[in-house]
């Protein structure tokens, strides 16, 4: 019987919500062409859609090969796009598919800016074009000189800026005619100006930003606050002030008016990119998939809520139960989501968790420092010491249910109960250092990665082993699906499959030149492999073939994590918590496969 242990309730604070909807890289753009309809791009060429504002997103395309940078929505179905080499992109589905377009003067796009329902363009020549269908106008006279940047207050009022030179041009009648400003004595980067008949024009330089007001370009300068480098305009909110981003995930307030800037409370953990406002709410966007909705009440932000935030850094997942995810933070901390993944709340019983082993919602055994394993049958809310074992150090811990566990170390070391946690038998694995992940799918077979390299076999419990898979190289994970179906990832995407219990094996390499850290198979034919070099590859046929699907290459994913039904999954990365939504159906016939 356990006797009351160390109870968390004080320690169970909320952590910062997290959505894990889908996987996104770094936001470029945001673009709501309707309320609550809004379309995100991200740097993988990964295109997302969202009816509700941004709360859910649904895979609408990917467009690696084109090497987007800019994504305007000019309505529910029509689109434009900019590529890194200044190539003009127009979409009439949605952004399923893009066919190219060329401007009339044959000369690459700067910017695509959007007034209303109509599209400009500023063309590398400098003349600006007006998009009405799939035809191009031009608009005015050309600008004087080399602009990058486009920004539209009105038809009339328009501004374009050189950041090399720090020269800002404007125009005031529709393009016609232009007047260019001073050099700002230094390199610029983003130009806005706001509405009504007595507008400010906003530079945006290292450390400070320069005003002009009543349609003038006379600047004067207002510097940021201490300890801000640099910011970037997001929105102009509906009072006339301006959300500002910066690179380490902060969002200022600028006020023309007032000429004055100051930092908003709320920290988004990722830089934030772009920002469009939806109704009376707003969705920022940013690294890392960074996704965050926030309230406009009386023209000021509130309640700034991230839906997906790369800060939550986990080495390890688990999911017992429907919407239940248990991880370790990088700090060695426990925490458990009962939303899905919305939200998480630190349930450690010890200052450093190396692993868990979760058999329902409430019941679940965890590693801890000094060697302890720990027990709770409430959730997480009370755990009880189980046993240590001073001097060796563990590993993995497995159980198949709320009796019957092991745990693996160093030296050979393996430990099964068969009482939950109640009494220990010891066994030691002669002529094995290490004895690594461990996987038991029935109380008699059982599975062992020793050393690194090797592959042991149980069938008698864990009482005696058998090697069954080595001279394979680096063996860092494995799955198993019952007795005789499993599979063990290597080195270089390779994967190798046994339906024999290990007696023969069969490679079925990934096309991915990385190293597999992870697999997932919620049957003998559906299945999920993670790992370095943002590798995702996914298999309908028991691996026979996996198509792989285009991440981050900085993107190390360490764990994942899926529901009994594989609808829902988690991934933890060194770039955060990334994301899951119906990943084995759904994504296998979304994602491009890489070529």
């Amino acid at each position: 019987m356990w006797t009351l242990g160390i109870c968390l309730l004080a320690l169970a604070g909320p952590l910062a919500p997290v959505n894990p909807t889908v996987h996104v890289d770094d936001f470029l753009s945001v673009s709501c062409p309707a309320p609550e309809h809004c379309y995100l791009l991200d740097r993988a060429g990964n295109l997302f859609y969202s009816s509700d504002g941004g709360i859910n997103l649904r895979l609408r395309g990917n467009h690696r090969s084109v090497q987007l940078r800019k994504l305007i929505a000019g309505g529910l179905i029509e689109a434009w796009a900019i590529d890194q080499r200044g190539g003009l992109w127009h979409s009439r589905d949605g952004g399923r598919s893009l066919e190219a377009m060329a401007l009339p003067d044959r000369s690459a796009i700067m910017d695509i800016e959007t007034l209303g329902s109509t599209l400009w363009l500023l063309s590398g020549k400098g003349q600006l074009f007006r998009a009405q269908g799939m035809n191009l106008y031009p608009v005015g006279s050309p600008l004087p000189g080399r602009a990058v940047d486009l920004f539209l207050a009105s038809a009339e009022r328009i501004a374009a800026l050189d950041p090399a030179s720090g020269l800002v041009y404007l125009s005031t009648d529709r393009a016609k005619t232009w007047t260019r400003s001073r050099p700002l004595g230094g390199p610029v980067k983003n130009v806005v100006m706001g509405s009504g008949p007595s507008f400010s024009m906003i530079v945006f330089m290292p450390g400070q930003v320069a005003l002009a007001h009543n349609a003038g370009i006379s600047f004067h300068f207002l510097a940021l606050p201490e300890g801000v480098t640099s910011a970037r305009p997001l929105t102009l909110l509906p009072n006339g002030n301006l959300l500002l981003g910066t690179d380490r995930g902060k969002l200022l307030l600028l006020s023309p008016k007032q000429e004055s800037i100051h930092l908003l409370p709320r920290q988004l953990g990722s830089a934030p990119r772009a920002a469009s406002q939806v109704g009376d709410n707003l969705i920022i966007v940013g690294d890392a998939g960074l996704l965050a909705l926030a309230e406009i009440v009386d023209s000021k932000v509130h309640q700034i809520q991230l839906r997906n935030q790369s800060g939550l850094k986990l080495t390890g997942l688990g999911s017992p139960a429907p919407k239940v995810y248990w991880g370790v933070k990088a700090d060695k901390q426990l925490l458990l989501s009962v939303d899905g993944g919305l939200s998480w709340k630190r349930r450690s019983p010890d200052p450093a968790v190396s692993g868990f082993s979760f058999v329902s919602a409430e019941i679940g055994y965890v590693l801890g420092q000094e060697e302890k394993v720990w027990g709770t049958r409430n959730g997480g809310l009370c755990f009880q010491e189980l046993g240590n074992w001073p001097g060796t150090k563990l590993f993995d811990i497995h159980f198949i249910d709320q009796d019957r566990g092991w745990v693996t170390g160093d030296m050979g070391s393996l430990a099964s109960t068969q009482d939950g946690g109640n009494s220990w038998t010891l066994h030691h694995l002669a002529g094995h250092k290490t004895l690594g992940q461990i996987q038991f799918v029935s109380p008699k077979h059982g599975w062992i990665l020793a050393d690194h390299n090797t592959l042991l076999s149980s069938i008698d419990g864990g009482r005696t082993w058998q090697t069954k898979l080595s001279g394979k190289g680096l063996l860092p994970t494995l799955y198993f699906v019952d007795d005789q179906t499993g599979w063990v990832g290597g080195t270089l995407g390779r994967i190798w499959h046994t339906q024999d219990a290990g007696a023969s094996w069969t490679d079925q390499t990934a096309a991915i030149n990385a190293t597999v850290r992870a697999l997932f198979f919620l049957d003998a034919e559906r299945g999920i492999a993670v790992g370095d070099n943002g590798l995702l590859a996914v298999s309908q046929n028991g691996g026979q073939i996996w198509t792989s699907f285009h991440l981050a290459t900085q993107t190390a994913i360490s764990s994942l994590a899926c529901d009994s039904e594989g609808r829902h999954c988690l991934l933890a990365s060194d770039r955060g918590l990334r994301w899951a939504s119906k990943f084995l159906g759904f994504f296998s016939e979304s994602f491009q496969q890489r070529k």
